[in-house]
């Protein structure tokens, strides 16, 4: 996790990441986490998101929700968890246009990041 206190912004992000774009904060709403459109999988992206220090706190405390999750049926993998936390914690999310691919430790792409960027990257609808 990164904090940049100077524009209130904390930004959680995996390691292995490797960002396609420069990171759109002006298009960051006020009041909302920013998560990428893609890949959400029936919930949201859990490998970036962006807020205030607040918001994030409550996004990085998601762990206690998972035990509950496991005996609700509809929440059936960690995107999904993660949508349903944020919603339950009143934490609004903007889908933010912002690309990145995972690399694995030989270098290679992630199979399934390698359609980011080409226009097939199954935007997230399921949350707006």
């Amino acid at each position: 996790m990164i904090d940049d206190s100077d524009r209130g912004l904390v930004i959680a992000t995996r390691a292995d990441i490797r960002f396609m774009q420069p990171l759109p904060l002006n298009s960051l709403r006020d009041g909302c986490i920013g998560i990428p459109n893609f890949h959400g999988w029936g919930g949201v992206n859990d490998r970036f998101a962006i807020g205030s220090r607040q918001q994030m706190g409550i996004y990085c405390q998601r762990r206690r929700f998972y035990e509950e999750s496991l005996d609700q049926s509809h929440l059936r993998n960690p995107e999904s968890v993660l949508a349903a936390w944020l919603e339950e914690n009143h934490v609004p999310i903007q889908l933010m246009d912002f690309n990145f691919q995972r690399i694995r430790a030989d270098g290679q792409v992630a199979s399934r990041d390698l359609e980011i960027g080409s226009g097939l990257n199954g935007v997230n609808r399921a949350i707006s």
